[in-house]
């Protein structure tokens, strides 16, 4: 992400970190054992404090945990915290008007299927990056040397930086100039939330505060925030159906859910108890192997009874089964409801904010956890500062379940790849 805040952020900042913190502390679960690139910094924080001009920075000796265990330096913190918020408060913000880049602009065509070979030199004899620069990637002009061109990526697919050739040999365009505003910006601030009452409100306030403080807002949501965002005088568009349709069904799911297990038990038991009165005997084995041996759940009877969830585009049946073969309890009916809500509603905000981006991107988008994919498509289709914001009423310290889903299974959709 260090990519895409070239510049620090000139905002004041308090940075609060365990001298002992370790990359394998919480990270390493959230990735799943992948690999991570540390990028020559041993200690885990400074990637957050590269971001900010002149930020503070408090240290305590404990590792990643928020309040040191030292009572004593808790009050210290808590001293310093106070002091800070007092000291800054009132600071008049920078704000951002359009951007432009200065640098001439490149892209890659579309007809380039396989697209363009990056080396880490300008030489032809020059190492190669395993990856290509992909079609549709724009790319900012460090230096031109002949068909020889340096750049820097600042959307699309393919290596940060490195050396691509312009033209062929007979001349053809292997990279076209993109106009001067292809990658400039309109100064505002986008923000887009989905959720019930406690992930939308928060983030209404906090475009209030920032349209107090001289930005332009925009808040992209469910119908819900129409009322909150006009009575604000905040600008707002709406990008998916209604969240709180989502909960009755959630709510009838779960209820009609729990009602036919309860029935689904009482005939257990009711079985076994049959089998105890008429004498049989049956082993833990041989109770284990009926177990394995049971059939797949029946698909039909886990969708979500409330006609108020749309079905998603590749049907109940299919749909359930690529939720149980990714962990998800199908039994669950307020879950499955949700994850449907998620499948059906999220491609079409993707696509509405997708659109709006053409008529001219945010200088920064911040999203919250149901909208992570947006977010990230938005940062690699657009190369928009993208930050994530957790608001609400609760805080999540480890991904939950839509936020699995949404990376699972969304963040690989062939529409967006």
């Amino acid at each position: 992400m260090r990519e895409y805040f070239r510049d620090p952020i000139r905002i004041p900042a308090l940075i609060i970190r365990g001298e002992q913190e370790r990359y394998d502390e919480g990270v390493q679960k959230t990735l799943l054992g992948l690999d991570i690139d540390i990028q020559n910094e041993p200690i885990v924080s400074n990637h957050a404090v590269k971001f900010f001009k002149d930020p503070e920075i408090f240290s305590h000796p404990d590792g990643h945990r928020i309040l040191p265990a030292d009572p004593k330096i808790q009050d210290q913190l808590v001293d310093k915290f106070t002091e800070f918020v007092m000291a800054k408060w009132q600071l008049d913000p920078e704000v951002r008007g359009p951007q432009e880049y200065n640098l001439p602009l490149w892209r890659v065509p579309n007809t380039s299927a396989q697209g363009r070979v990056v080396r880490k030199r300008e030489g032809l004899a020059s190492a190669e990056e395993i990856d290509t620069l992909r079609p549709g990637a724009i790319v900012e002009e460090l230096e031109l040397s002949g068909t020889r061109l340096h750049y820097f990526l600042l959307c699309g697919n393919g290596p940060q930086s490195g050396w691509v050739t312009t033209k062929s040999k007979n001349g053809g365009n292997w990279l076209v100039k993109a106009p001067g505003d292809a990658m400039g910006t309109t100064g505002e601030i986008w923000i887009a939330t989905v959720g019930t009452r406690g992930d939308l409100q928060p983030f209404v306030v906090l475009a209030m505060a920032l349209q107090k403080a001289g930005y332009r807002v925009r808040i992209f949501g469910p119908p819900e925030l129409h009322t909150f965002s006009e009575a604000s005088g905040i600008s707002f568009t709406t990008v998916c159906g209604g969240w709180s349709e989502r909960s009755v069904a959630a709510q009838t799911s779960r209820t009609m859910g729990e009602k036919r297990h309860e029935d689904e038990d009482q005939d257990m038991a009711q079985q076994d108890q049959e089998g105890k009165d008429s004498g049989d005997e049956s082993d833990t084995e041989g109770q284990l192997k009926r177990d394995s041996s049971a059939p797949e759940p029946n698909m039909e009877e886990h969708k979500p009874t409330a006609n108020v969830i749309e079905e998603p585009d590749i049907g109940w049946p299919m749909f359930l089964h690529l939720m149980h073969s990714l962990g998800v309890d199908i039994k669950n009916g307020g879950d499955v409801a949700n994850l449907a809500w998620l499948w059906v509603q999220m491609p079409k905000a993707i696509a509405v904010v997708h659109e709006a981006m053409k008529a001219g991107k945010p200088d920064l988008l911040i999203y919250n956890h149901l909208m992570v994919n947006l977010g990230l498509l938005m940062w690699r289709l657009h190369g928009v500062r993208s930050i994530f914001a957790n608001l609400g009423l609760e805080f999540h310290f480890g991904p939950r379940g839509e936020d699995s889903f949404n990376h699972k299974t969304l963040g690989s959709s062939p529409r967006w790849s």
